[in-house]
């Protein structure tokens, strides 16, 4: 015997329903992601990208002015001992010769070195900071100040003139 029901259309909008809006289908699963979800996930990956490289540069720079202090330091004790046993700080106005003077002279005389140096450290007959530029040094002048030298570094600008970035002894 067939039942009749008030609304037929009824049943069978419910039998047909997955067809007509498949998304309201219990049984069937959704896969993959819709492009709103694809673009949020890449956007939040370049964001966390910016951040891990900004930091990672600032880090690397932090390393570079770290070093390049640790070598004006010892270049300046170097500078120092020279003076003790001299009376006069070394009376050279360029890196090539302060390096001359403290490393290279003493060791083919066989006398004592006065700077400390990997021989990594060095190109040529000179030192360079982290950045790739030479060390500067000026020593005392006569006419000016006898008790006194220059010692810097023209750090990542690399710029003749001196600048606030400028890693310097005085």
């Amino acid at each position: 015997m067939r039942v009749m029901t008030l609304f037929p259309m009824n049943s069978l909008m419910c039998k047909n329903r997955h067809r007509r809006w498949p998304n309201l289908n219990p049984f069937k699963t959704r896969s993959g992601l819709t492009l709103i979800e694809l673009l949020t996930v890449v956007t939040l990956i370049a964001i966390l990208a910016t951040f891990v490289l900004g930091t990672a540069g600032y880090a690397k720079k932090k390393a570079a002015i770290a070093k390049a202090k640790s070598q004006l330091e010892t270049i300046k004790t170097g500078v120092e001992n020279f003076r003790t046993d001299w009376g006069l700080y070394p009376p050279v106005d360029t890196m090539v010769g302060l390096v001359s003077n403290l490393y290279f002279k003493p060791i083919a005389d066989s006398k004592k070195v006065y700077i400390e140096l990997d021989p990594s450290e060095l190109q040529g007959h000179s030192l360079y900071d982290p950045w790739g530029g030479e060390y500067n040094y000026l020593s005392a002048n006569p006419s000016n100040n006898l008790d006194s030298y220059d010692l810097w570094s023209t750090s990542p600008d690399d710029r003749s003139t001196e600048t606030l970035d400028d890693i310097k002894n005085w």
